[in-house]
């Protein structure tokens, strides 16, 4: 059996304080214990209140990788990305488009790679490749789509 402690916040802010503080720590140890350290950061409500803590630290932050753990089906460029959300506050400001389609590349890359690209299948999803302004394309002709089988079937969001 796990054995866990459960902490209590009076709010958001103090949760996110003490996240920051503990992630940091961490960090901090795996980059001088190894060199290097990859965190993975949630989206939805809690991460992006984190991020901003998190990112004010001194930390050796060329040496962290940041991956997301999660990410909703929308362009990265969407305000509701998770990705776009950990750019926004870890890229430097005025990231250069030229480091923007290198990040995509990185992505890409890997999303493409045999092992990512077989448990996708695993999984029963269908991975498509393309540029991001490719992906909002697709994502807004699905949306005016399934928009107007909602309104032609007269569903209502409640």
């Amino acid at each position: 059996m796990i054995e866990a402690e459960w902490w209590e916040y009076d709010s958001l802010d103090e949760l996110a304080d003490a996240v920051a503080g503990d992630v940091g720590f961490i960090v901090d140890s795996a980059v001088e214990a190894r060199g290097a350290s990859l965190v993975a950061l949630p989206g939805g409500k809690t991460g992006p209140a984190i991020f901003p803590k998190l990112a004010a630290q001194q930390l050796p932050w060329k040496r962290v990788t940041i991956i997301p753990t999660d990410e909703r089906l929308v362009p990265m460029n969407d305000e509701r990305s998770n990705v776009r959300e950990l750019a926004r506050v870890f890229l430097p400001v005025g990231a250069s488009p030229a480091l923007v389609d290198k990040l995509h590349g990185a992505v890409d890359a890997t999303v493409r790679s045999p092992e990512v690209a077989k448990k996708f299948t695993e999984l029963g999803a269908d991975p498509q490749f393309g540029a991001p302004k490719e992906f909002a394309a697709y994502v807004a002709n699905d949306m005016e789509k399934w928009a107007r089988v909602a309104k032609d079937a007269g569903l209502k969001a409640e």
